[in-house]
């Protein structure tokens, strides 16, 4: 938890360094309009919970891109930042949700997995095990980071350069199931999150 509050803290100093102190006002309108997301979210994944024995049992295993269960907050990090540094000559104001984006929904995503404390697949048959405020990674199921984050990164970038970058955080989150890392509620949610925050940050972004 330590490591993720350092790498958060580095991030967010990094981007102030970037964009200048003219975008903390950007970023304090942006969080004010957070509550525009938690309906849609909760709305869309609720259902969800219904599901997730089911659909776990029932879900084809797979080692395809076996590879993205080792990315951690530092990895997803870089790529938010090859992302922002690549469209910035195209867009600033894309690059900056990019960057407040991914780190609003970072810390979101970080507080709730420590606070709920969901059991992983892998580690619980029933998915409602949970040990709120365990460090331990196989009680930090809910919400799926890996989803959260690749969303909240790809969403701005497909709102403005197209909806093919949505495939980015589909195979994601897919694969968070096939990997049998995460509850279907886990995705939902997850990939809710960082929908709803690239999206409403990035239209609030469009309004101005």
């Amino acid at each position: 938890m330590l490591k993720k509050s350092i790498v958060i803290f580095l991030l967010f100093l990094t981007s102030y360094m970037i964009f200048g102190a003219d975008y903390l006002d950007e970023l304090i309108i942006d969080l004010n309009s957070t509550s525009e997301v938690f309906c849609p979210v909760l709305c869309v994944s609720l259902p969800s919970f219904l599901l997730d024995e089911p659909v776990n049992k029932g879900f084809p295993k797979s080692n395809l891109f076996d590879f993205l269960n080792n990315l951690n907050l530092a990895h997803f990090s870089a790529i938010t930042f090859i992302s922002a540094a690549i469209v910035y000559p195209f867009d600033e104001y894309t690059a900056f949700t990019i960057a407040e984006s991914f780190l609003t929904t970072a810390v979101f995503v970080g507080v709730v997995k420590f606070i709920v404390g969901r059991g992983r697949p892998y580690a619980e048959n029933n998915p409602f095990v949970f040990k709120p405020f365990s460090f331990d990674e196989a009680y930090q199921s809910f919400p799926s980071g890996h989803s959260a984050l690749s969303w909240a990164i790809f969403t701005p970038i497909a709102k403005r350069f197209g909806d093919v970058w949505y495939s980015v955080p589909v195979i994601f989150s897919a694969q968070r199931l096939w990997s049998n890392n995460h509850w279907l509620s886990d995705v939902m949610f997850g990939s809710s999150i960082g929908y709803y925050i690239g999206d409403v940050f990035y239209s609030t972004k469009s309004r101005e």
